[in-house]
């Protein structure tokens, strides 16, 4: 993590487009630890889909 071994923590949010991925891929270029939250985390297969698709 960058920044002296400090343990330095921020929460972001803002709405939907507002640019946060955009901000946490350059974050993370330069070098800065990214915990993303929890749904980007999951698998996108689709299973245990709620929606119908008849």
């Amino acid at each position: 993590m960058k920044g002296g071994g400090m343990d330095r923590f921020a929460v972001i949010s803002g709405c939907p487009g507002g640019g946060k991925s955009t901000l946490f891929a350059e974050l993370k270029w330069r070098g800065y630890e990214i915990i993303e939250e929890p749904d980007r985390r999951r698998p996108r297969s689709g299973a245990g889909s709620t929606l119908s698709r008849e």
